[in-house]
């Protein structure tokens, strides 16, 4: 009876005597996921990489293959909400250039976007919007620049969006910072922010109260006689 239920527990792989082989991409993913919680956990100062590899579990030789150093895996893994962002944003934004989205539309799927990124990744994001076991400066900048980059390859859709659905983009980048603001502040404070007294919104509700916002303001309704 043993030996059947030996027999029943071991794995395809153990029968075979081979370990199923993980891809480079996803063994740098699952290595970027523990880095996230255990920098989180920890702080820079006191994470290691041997913490991190068994987190993820790997080898310190594979986390050493992806990651040389521990300044390595901090800006990619602090980096990695924002690097995120344009990756998922653009295969939207693209699917509606040949027939474009109204406003509202458009907008809410990019709040949506951003926020859901943000979300997913909210104790990093708090760690550096309060500066929480913040590490060197240097090494803090490099993580900002990653932000920067995003920032700046999102300029130029923006502001094609912006121009071609009859808005002003004289002053796109503080429009940018204003929105950016707005959502990281939704996605990363909101529990701290409102009474718990007050019913909660629904992220659908959320997503469409904050694209009229930033469209129309407080009015949260296009203005008579636009188009």
């Amino acid at each position: 009876m043993v030996a059947l239920m030996n027999d029943a527990l071991r794995s395809p792989a153990a029968d075979t005597g081979k370990a199923t082989r993980r891809r480079p991409d996803e063994l740098r993913r699952l290595i970027v996921v523990a880095a996230e919680e255990v920098f989180c956990e920890q702080g820079y100062a006191d994470a290691t990489q041997t913490e991190i590899a068994e987190r993820a579990n790997v080898k310190r030789s594979v986390l050493y293959r992806h990651f040389p150093t521990k300044a390595d895996l901090f800006r990619e893994a602090m980096a990695q909400p924002f690097l995120g962002l344009l990756s998922e944003w653009i295969p939207v934004w693209q699917a509606q250039i040949d027939s474009p989205w109204p406003d509202e539309l458009l907008m809410r799927e990019f709040v949506a976007t951003m926020y859901r990124g943000l979300r997913e990744h909210r104790s990093v994001v708090r760690a550096l919007v309060l500066g929480e076991d913040r590490p060197a400066d240097q090494l803090h900048d490099g993580v900002k620049e990653s932000f920067r980059d995003t920032f700046a390859d999102l300029r130029p859709i923006i502001v094609r969006e912006l121009e071609g659905r009859g808005y002003s983009s004289s002053h796109v980048d503080l429009t940018i910072q204003i929105i950016f603001s707005m959502v990281i502040g939704l996605a990363v404070f909101d529990s701290d922010l409102f009474p718990t007294s007050l019913e909660p919104a629904s992220e659908e509700q959320l997503l469409n109260q904050t694209a009229a916002f930033i469209l129309y303001g407080v009015s949260l309704r296009r203005p008579e006689g636009t188009a």
